[in-house]
């Protein structure tokens, strides 16, 4: 068995330093952090779920983790890290039988944790603002919660209105950004689904977790590590919003239960249920998968108007998917149906309000000569993240095309006092054409 779990985990680790040569890992995992943390759980769920004192086992275990531990810090996946080094200083106490104080076991992790958010500050002082702004959302819905996978566009609106009001400190505005998740699974969830199916679950949970710690044997402590870090991982990222790492913390939780606790018939329930759910969540892939798969064949045919009309078709079932809403808004958009892309683009929008959609929305706007409207569009997508410079060049363009060079010079100016996180050729760019706009106008 360990021969088969130290080759699954060094498979992993070969794809992950390839992660940009695989197209079907970034539909996986959508970057490589996330990719990271999901290897940290693997890693870390084996070292706990297995623990034995055998020589050759905890040698292969320290290789897995220590490959993986590598490749993390060159990650700088700050959360992968934290769970590795604290599951194997725990692991390494039990191992030694060295007690426990109630110091010690406060003193190591805040170690580590301080030690993570240190390392990248603006990285921690952004999620520290993201993590403000969501609790705003809690107070603003705090009964039914905004709708499952609505997060995105009321998080967008929020930001865009704190912004708007002109409460933001300067570095705030430097290191706004986009926001799909709240790297926080239980605010995040809170404001999703509202306070009273949030404790529901919650207090469902509690039941559950309850009974396993009534059981005093000698592996409660392994037991206690491991959702540990499921826990951290939960409170600094978001494994529950990706299906193959949600389901893998369900698999090893479900096929730990056996081994180390007798099966009780009061969770017999729970298990089954839990079980069903994942069968379910199976199902329900393998009818996206088939759907995809006649998705693909629409995209590989030559005939583009016939492509057009079969979209058409498929949209009622992939609805849900922005991917393919967002292919048929460029193939409607190629063809100059324009009233029908922007009806396709307010279905992504709804869920996602983000700077790129705006973008796309003020060039149908334009398109329709909506002049204005596609003014306005620009200036919610520059206010979502006021230090970024596409959506205000993209202002620019705007308003030089109404003819109102006096806006598009001011503008212009405010992108030349933006500070630049990281250098591009394409900021390089922007900021040219915007001295030669700025220059111009004073001829």
């Amino acid at each position: 068995m360990i021969w088969l779990v130290f080759g699954f985990v060094f498979f992993l680790f070969i794809l992950t330093i390839s992660y940009n040569h695989f197209k079907f890992l970034a539909f996986i995992f959508d970057n490589i952090i996330i990719l990271s943390n999901y290897l940290s759980l693997v890693t870390c769920s084996f070292l706990v779920l297995n623990h034995k004192k055998k020589i050759i086992h905890n040698s292969l275990c320290f290789l897995c983790w220590a490959l993986i531990l590598c490749l993390c810090i060159f990650n700088m996946a700050r959360t992968s890290v934290v769970v590795l080094v604290l599951t194997a200083t725990f692991i390494i106490f039990e191992q030694y039988n060295i007690k426990f104080t109630t110091l010690f076991r406060v003193f190591i992790p805040a170690i580590v944790i301080v030690t993570a958010v240190t390392f990248k500050q603006n990285s921690s002082a952004g999620r520290a603002f993201i993590l403000k702004r969501t609790v705003d959302i809690i107070r603003e819905y705090p009964m039914a919660g905004v709708g499952l996978n609505r997060f995105p566009y009321f998080y967008n609106k929020a930001q865009e209105n704190y912004f708007k009001n002109g409460k933001a400190t300067p570095n705030e505005i430097f290191l706004a950004d986009n926001v799909f998740t709240a790297n926080n699974e239980f605010l995040q969830s809170l404001s999703e689904f509202g306070i009273w199916i949030f404790l529901i679950f919650s207090i469902g949970l509690f039941v559950v977790l309850r009974q396993e710690f009534l059981k005093r044997d000698n592996n409660i402590r392994l037991c206690t590590l491991w959702y540990m870090m499921v826990a951290i991982l939960l409170l600094f990222s978001y494994p529950l919003r990706n299906f193959q790492f949600a389901t893998t913390i369900l698999l090893f939780w479900l096929s730990y239960q056996p081994q180390k606790f007798s099966v009780r018939k009061h969770l017999f329930i729970a298990r089954a249920t839990m079980l069903s759910l994942l069968l379910f969540s199976f199902y329900t892939v393998c009818g996206q998968f088939r759907l995809i798969t006649v998705w693909k064949a629409i995209d590989d045919s030559s005939d583009i108007e016939v492509s057009v009309v079969e979209y058409g078709n498929l949209e009622k079932q992939l609805n849900y998917n922005e991917a393919f809403l967002l292919k048929y808004y460029q193939l409607l958009f190629a063809f100059s149906e324009l009233e029908e892309a922007e009806k396709v683009l307010g279905k992504v929008i709804v869920n996602n309000y983000s700077i790129p959609l705006l973008i796309r929305r003020s060039e149908i706007e334009k398109a329709l000569n909506k002049k204005q409207e596609a003014v306005n569009t620009l200036r919610h997508a520059v206010n979502i993240a006021p230090g970024k410079f596409l959506p205000r060049y993209e202002l620019v363009k705007q308003l030089l095309y109404n003819r109102d060079s006096l806006k598009a010079n001011l503008e212009a100016s405010d992108i030349l006092a933006l500070p630049i996180k990281v250098h591009s050729p394409k900021i390089d760019e922007i900021r040219n054409n915007c001295q030669l706009i700025i220059a111009y106008h004073r001829k």
